[in-house]
């Protein structure tokens, strides 16, 4: 996961899955209990519906640490001592 207020090529990537998942679900689903082939401005919706899914996810993934706490600054890293003790 990428830090608070950035983005990795991963979180585009994932967003791009989430968004063809989200737009072949919806279509699929909408037309095959429909029984009918959908025409260009269906198919339009089923994009705007993916367009809309990939920016959600992507805009999530920039309002979340690294914990996935959303808003919630990074944790401190721990801090190890070189000194064992005696």
């Amino acid at each position: 996961m990428s830090k608070l207020f950035t983005l990795n090529i991963s979180d585009f990537t994932k967003g791009f899955a989430v968004a063809v998942i989200a737009a072949l679900l919806t279509g699929v689903q909408q037309y095959a209990s429909a029984g009918t082939v959908p025409t260009w401005v269906q198919l339009k919706t089923i994009g705007l519906v993916a367009l809309g899914a990939g920016v959600s996810y992507i805009i999530k993934n920039f309002l979340t640490n690294s914990e996935g706490a959303l808003l919630k600054a990074e944790p401190k890293p721990a801090v190890y001592s070189s000194s064992a003790p005696k």
